[in-house]
């Protein structure tokens, strides 16, 4: 597993990277079984206060991290920052539950839902 930090401030935890190139932009390349690190929190007592230490040690702080589900792959411009992952925080960032904005059971349904309630919301 490897950390992939974008340009645009993207980070991914991903199986490999393929179809790396070099362009005027920066590094391009297509990411296989990426999810996306969206947030984790740190407190005191807590640690991966930055990439480098979620690489070496994961995420620690129960409840508070948000990683989406994995996708097979996606492709990405501007690779800045690439950090090998250690098997303790493999470990650790596969074991954070897929977070998610739609509720358990039908996904029409949760769609129709979220959408009934920014109507209600609107002020006109």
């Amino acid at each position: 597993m490897q950390i992939v930090r974008t340009y645009s401030e993207d980070i991914f935890a991903v199986s490999a990277i393929e179809d790396r190139r070099e362009t005027l932009a920066g590094v391009h390349g297509k990411l296989r079984d990426a999810r996306r690190l969206w947030y984790w929190d740190v407190d005191e007592g807590y640690y991966a206060a930055s990439l480098s230490e979620l690489a070496q040690r994961g995420p620690s702080k129960p409840g508070s991290r948000k990683f989406p589900a994995a996708v097979d792959s996606i492709e990405v411009e501007q690779i800045v920052e690439v950090l090998p992952v250690t098997d303790q925080a493999a470990a650790a960032i596969n074991a954070v539950p897929i977070w998610t904005a739609y509720d358990e059971g039908d996904w029409a349904e949760t769609r129709l839902r979220s959408r009934v309630l920014v109507i209600q919301n609107r002020r006109w």
